[in-house]
């Protein structure tokens, strides 16, 4: 997936400080695994794994606090959902 980091968000139109993408399986148990990228080439060992592990599935927080954060720009995800 591709994503665009607008430099304001919301009704307010408020500087954007972070972005949190999560995805939730379909079916319960359902292994997945996210990857963050700064750009289209992915390199796994290099990239930003999800960490936030939420009831129903997993996310991911990119914000100003991390390396590479930036808005006005592309992040892309990498999704992995091991179907048994």
């Amino acid at each position: 997936m591709r994503y665009y980091i607008p430099s304001k968000a919301g009704d307010f139109q408020l500087d954007t400080k972070a972005i949190k993408m999560s995805i939730e399986p379909e079916d319960d148990f359902t292994r997945m695994e996210m990857f963050l990228s700064l750009d289209a080439n992915f390199y796994l060992i290099e990239e930003k794994p999800a960490t936030h592990i939420m009831l129903d599935g997993i996310g991911i927080k990119f914000g100003v606090n991390d390396f590479g954060w930036q808005v006005k720009s592309y992040v892309y995800l990498i999704i992995n959902i091991y179907k048994e």
